[in-house]
């Protein structure tokens, strides 16, 4: 399990620091839901409960290649069903 101080050292190792950023992590979000919550401005969501607007409306975004290819399949999803 991931503790806060080793969490805040990662969002400062990526200067993500200052502004609010979204963390979508696939996977080990159970994890990081601890430590995230204890930290302000931080929102640990995890990919599959994303949306459009969820992704636009943050200034800093932080994601796995996991968690963009997750997002990108529930993307080609939505395509593939409007296109119907």
């Amino acid at each position: 399990m991931i503790k806060t101080k080793e969490f805040a050292a990662i969002l400062k190792a990526l200067k993500l620091t200052k502004l609010p950023s979204w963390s979508a992590r696939p996977g080990w979000i159970r994890n990081c839901t601890r430590a995230a919550r204890n930290i302000d401005g931080l929102e640990l969501l995890p990919a599959k409960e994303s949306n459009a607007y969820t992704v636009l409306k943050q200034k800093r975004l932080l994601l796995t290649r996991a968690a963009l290819e997750e997002l990108r399949q529930g993307a080609k999803k939505t395509e593939a069903a409007a296109t119907k």
